[in-house]
């Protein structure tokens, strides 16, 4: 089955509730306001709701084995879920919609053995496709034994390594077949090591964590047409409770010179605040 979000969030022990309130700030100082993201997990490590303080809230239900059966997403809009098993022996979960739209969605995610994300296909279903008609011959269809006659939108398969950690996203449906998303590390002998994860070869992500898995450098870098750092943040104050999960933290910019090309002392201006309070299943 898919793993639950404990493992994907890295949580430590069996967390009930999770707040995290995260304040951001430019890098002339002003404030860019407090995000508050609430959790709650079931006693499996499911979410159950997400509630985006003051925008939006999303809800999730799981059957008695633990598989999600329903969702609310952000519009409000009902999704019913159903599983199967592929030629390949991948967990196959169709996510249908349940209201009636004009143009009505249809995913289907497929876990490897590991309970992994190995891809993700997304379907349209418009007023011709629903009466059975294909209007174009390359593009790809297939028909849902409930909701009648889908079109293929997007197809990302996900590549990991062989400890589990996600290295690459691949838009299969892209006429190129390009890798849109690739993810790199880099290990030092001191512990640290360096996640990178570049987004269709124009931009990057550089992390920093140190040995004790904590993140400690972040960097925001483009390519047009050179490589340029366009920000670079120096996490500090790093606090976690009893169980080794994150509770607070503090990011300040660093000094960018020469035109984005080099990088020079820390300003001093906070760039965010974050806060984490949880409670747990004893």
């Amino acid at each position: 089955m898919p793993e639950n979000d404990w493992k994907k969030m890295n949580l430590k022990g069996r967390v009930m509730k999770m707040v995290k309130k995260v304040h951001k700030y430019n890098s002339d100082g002003k404030s860019l306001g407090e995000e508050e993201v609430t959790f709650i997990f079931n006693s499996q490590g499911y979410i159950t709701t997400e509630i985006h303080k003051g925008a939006f809230s999303l809800f999730y239900e799981y059957d008695e084995n633990g598989y999600l059966i329903r969702s609310v997403d952000v519009y409000g809009i009902e999704h019913e879920y159903e599983y199967e098993y592929d030629e390949n022996g991948y967990l196959v979960q169709i996510d249908r919609e349940t209201k009636k739209r004009s143009f009505a969605n249809m995913k289907k995610n497929f876990y490897n053995k590991d309970g992994k994300l190995a891809k993700s296909q997304l379907f349209t279903q418009s007023e011709y496709s629903k009466k059975g008609i294909k209007l174009s011959s390359s593009a790809k269809y297939e028909k849902d034994k409930k909701k009648g006659l889908f079109e293929l939108l997007s197809e990302e398969t996900y590549v990991y390594d062989k400890n589990g950690k996600l290295l690459r996203i691949d838009d299969t449906k892209a006429s190129t077949n390009r890798e849109y998303i690739v993810i790199t590390f880099e290990n030092f002998k001191d512990g640290k090591y360096v996640k990178t994860v570049e987004v269709n070869r124009i931009q990057a992500f550089k992390t920093c964590y140190d040995k004790d898995g904590n993140e400690i450098e972040w960097a925001w870098i483009t390519y047009s047409p050179e490589e340029q750092i366009q920000s670079f943040i120096l996490y500090s104050g790093i606090k976690k409770d009893k169980y080794g999960n994150l509770i607070e933290k503090t990011g300040k910019y660093l000094e960018i010179t020469d035109g984005g090309k080099k990088l020079g002392k820390e300003t001093g201006v906070i760039a965010e605040e974050m806060k984490i309070e949880y409670r747990y299943y004893e």
